[in-house]
């Protein structure tokens, strides 16, 4: 079960219930999800970096990151759905499948 950071945190209460059944996030592209996956496993190798190699790696991550978003786009364009929907649901669908890469 995915947890949002209030329940990682400890917070857990009555002041947000839990998130409803989204039917969008079954019927997500692997494809999308396959590039969220490599964005987020870029963002995660600019841990512990700086100055020149840093640089380096942020324009792979952001190379990715750009393809990710307009993949989602294109993808909500041809198909009707909310584009910040789907963007949400791929997040969601990749974070809630594994864990962060940032701590592996």
């Amino acid at each position: 079960m995915c947890h949002g950071p209030e329940e990682l945190l400890g917070f857990r209460g009555a002041s947000r219930p839990p998130p409803a059944y989204d039917p969008l996030v079954a019927d997500i592209p692997d494809s999308l999800i396959a590039l969220e996956r490599s964005a987020e496993i870029e963002r995660a190798r600019l841990a512990g970096l700086t100055g020149a190699e840093y640089d380096a790696q942020r324009q792979r991550w952001r190379a990715v990151y750009d393809a990710v978003q307009d993949a989602i786009t294109t993808y909500a364009t041809a198909t009707g759905e909310d584009r910040d929907r789907l963007e949400e649901a791929v997040k969601t669908a990749v974070r809630c499948s594994q864990e962060d890469p940032a701590v592996e």
